[in-house]
């Protein structure tokens, strides 16, 4: 991807990259990493086609501790590339 290009990724392609993540539930807490051009690419592919101005405002799209992803917790670093799971929080 080019500097200033938009990461656009289907909602399947999503579904696609999560279903195929190594899952293991003998590591212990795991969080989702990955960086702000993914965090985006995932919201883009969920958003409701009725949402509203703010919610569909990706200049208002910054990651908060809270955010989760299929129950896990969501860290988003300059450096985080595609969404995997690591170890702890």
């Amino acid at each position: 991807m080019r500097a200033g290009e938009t990461l656009m990724v289907s909602s399947q392609e999503v579904y696609d990259l999560l279903r195929d993540v190594e899952w293991n539930d003998d590591r212990g807490p795991q969080h989702w990493v990955m960086n702000l051009e993914w965090y985006k690419a995932i919201r883009r592919a969920f958003l409701r086609p009725d949402a509203d101005d703010d919610a569909s405002d990706e200049a208002k799209w910054e990651p908060t501790v809270i955010d989760t992803v299929l129950g896990y917790y969501v860290t988003v670093t300059e450096d985080g590339g595609r969404p995997h799971l690591a170890d702890g929080r």
